[in-house]
């Protein structure tokens, strides 16, 4: 890669991360639906044109930051799986570290799970974009954590995903809705954890 072509990338990962940054400052101030394209557009100092080229559309600024957090999330993941832990303890340690980097965006949480309860449906399409994200670190914890031996062998590993992502969603319901701090959310990441694995146990 030239340096030309290098300076143009990081240029355009600089204009996307400052739309994405306006974008999600306007969501947490105004909700989702009040700012328009045009005033995401204004606000970041860039034309309404340049927003299409990142974005298709407002709920693909929701999939894009959801999709950026749930990989940061990966990346920590990796080096939680060289530790030998039971599956409650690094179960935890995976919504801890999710909370972690949700935090600063606490009131854009609120804004994205209105959007879920509120437009189920119509925002549907936009959720499932990003579960081959979210399945993936999940996947790579569950298959772990059988080879371990600290699950069951005959687990349904979709299934699994799949009940644990609910459970996540609701966690992520009650920390957004109840200003819960951060020992708070740790109880509860904690005693959630500790019986969702009952079900996983040899």
């Amino acid at each position: 890669m030239t340096v030309v072509t290098s300076l143009r990338v990081q240029k355009k990962e600089a204009t996307r991360q400052r739309i994405l940054g306006t974008a999600l400052r306007l969501f947490s101030k105004s909700g989702f639906e009040k700012p328009t394209v045009e005033e995401i557009a204004a606000a970041a100092g860039v034309g309404k044109g340049t927003i299409y080229n990142y974005f298709r559309t407002k709920e693909d600024i929701l999939v894009a930051f959801m999709c950026q957090q749930e990989e940061r999330v990966q990346e920590r993941v990796r080096r939680m799986l060289t530790r030998d832990l039971d599956a409650a303890s690094l179960l935890t340690l995976y919504l801890r570290e999710h909370f972690k980097l949700k935090r600063p965006y606490r009131q854009f949480s609120r804004v994205f799970l209105s959007q879920i309860i509120m437009r189920g449906a119509e925002i549907a399409p936009y959720i499932d974009a990003m579960q081959p994200t979210v399945d993936k670190t999940l996947k790579s914890l569950f298959e772990h954590l059988c080879v371990r031996g600290r699950i069951r062998k005959d687990v349904d590993i979709e299934g699994t995903i799949l009940a644990f992502k609910t459970m996540h969603l609701g966690i992520s319901a009650v920390w957004a809705m109840r200003n819960l701090t951060g020992h708070q959310t740790d109880e509860l990441c904690e005693g959630s954890v500790r019986l969702f694995c009952r079900g996983l146990e040899r």
